[in-house]
């Protein structure tokens, strides 16, 4: 239950928790950009000792990669495209 509720540790107040339920969409934007630009960092750091050590290996893993990525690329095309209504509600 905590973890789901994003706490990392015991000290926080109750106030913090009614504010972690009161954020805004731009606030939980923000947040999530802050937490890719780090995580980006990291990967890319992953990237570069990938290819310092076993570069034809780091080649075909991101070929595989990269695949990947189209794939994902050409569903978000079709979420962004679909004009078929909202999802359905849950349960049905």
């Amino acid at each position: 239950m905590v973890r789901q509720l994003g706490i990392n540790d015991w000290d926080i107040t109750c106030r913090d928790l009614i504010d972690m339920k009161n954020k805004t969409d731009q606030q939980i934007i923000d947040e999530i950009q802050q937490i890719r630009q780090a995580n980006n960092t990291h990967w890319m750091d992953v990237v570069r000792l990938a290819f310092r050590l076993a570069p034809g290996e780091a080649r075909r893993i991101f070929k595989d990669i990269k695949q990947c990525d189209k794939n994902i690329n050409a569903l978000l095309d079709e979420l962004a495209d679909n004009d078929n209504g909202r999802s359905p509600p849950e349960g049905t």
